[in-house]
């Protein structure tokens, strides 16, 4: 009975360390291309329902405004509840609200433990939280240094428009770092059987369930784009300075399965996700 809980339990101060390490990765990137960093206002694409990376980061810079379609935090209004029961439903928000009022606590306990033992910091809280859409930016233009989101585009519906409002409102000189899951490899499919491939593959879900026969589908959005769909998206707005790739699936992946989707390649199939960063296009370029 236990088995479950203490697995739950690990995997969620294992999230915690991986917002502390991810913020730790953007301040090196950070210092070395931002003149006036810390003195910088950084926007996060999806914050989610943690805003764990958010609070982190407020504790090292000026500003930070994170913003989500329905962002959550340590403390959460009666607002917010109000509006997870009319989008979820009586069922997921109760779930929900039972994480929150139990696990969520551990896991911000862990996360500021976390940050003090890596930067010497404690969470203030200072994250400015917003409840925003990403291709509609409520933000002046060229009022930010610098843009961070992680697992975060492959739900947004609108990329294309994202991208023009990022352009917009990053200024001349900051950049962009975006982790992008892409969608037809193995875990693209956002089925929770398939959310480490390679240490535990699913016994019940087939291989690449999402892109061959569906018996399984995941209530999740995603748009089904995969890495070329995105630097079409990008690349007339940004340079790409950087793109770094994860890989899984290997052993998973055999000729019937490259059969089966011709239109994919085996590269499109393997890479799980890439790290962008990108820095805006001059005018005229």
């Amino acid at each position: 009975m236990w088995a479950p809980i203490r697995r739950h339990l690990d995997s969620r101060r294992a999230m915690a360390d991986h917002y502390v390490n991810e913020a730790a990765r953007f301040v090196e990137r950070a210092r070395a291309r931002l003149p006036n960093f810390p003195a910088v206002r950084i926007l996060e694409i999806g914050c989610g329902q943690t805003c764990a990376w958010a609070l982190v980061m407020s504790t090292l810079v000026d500003v930070v405004i994170a913003i989500d379609s329905e962002p959550g935090g340590p403390r959460r209004s009666l607002r917010h509840w109000r509006r997870s029961l009319a989008i979820h439903g009586g069922l997921a928000t109760a779930k929900r609200m039972l994480r929150h009022a139990t696990s969520d606590r551990g896991f911000y306990r862990r996360l500021a433990l976390s940050a003090q033992e890596r930067f010497g910091t404690r969470l203030s809280g200072r994250a400015d939280v917003r409840e925003m859409d990403a291709s509609a930016l409520a933000l002046a233009d060229h009022s930010i240094d610098t843009i961070y989101s992680e697992a975060v585009f492959e739900h947004i519906a609108d990329v294309a428009g994202a991208a023009r409002e990022m352009a917009r409102v990053l200024r001349p000189g900051g950049f962009a770092e975006l982790v992008i899951h892409l969608y037809p490899s193995l875990s693209g499919g956002h089925h929770p059987d398939w959310q480490a491939p390679d240490t535990a593959p699913s016994r019940r879900v087939p291989p690449w369930d999402h892109l061959l026969d569906r018996r399984f589908p995941v209530a999740d959005f995603c748009n089904g784009w995969r890495e070329s769909d995105y630097l079409a998206a990008f690349t007339p707005l940004f340079v790409v300075a950087a793109n770094d790739a994860l890989f899984e699936g290997e052993g998973r992946l055999d000729e019937d399965i490259l059969r089966r989707l011709p239109g994919y390649s085996r590269q499109d199939l393997l890479k799980r996700a890439i790290r962008l960063i990108l820095t805006p296009r001059p005018a005229g370029v």
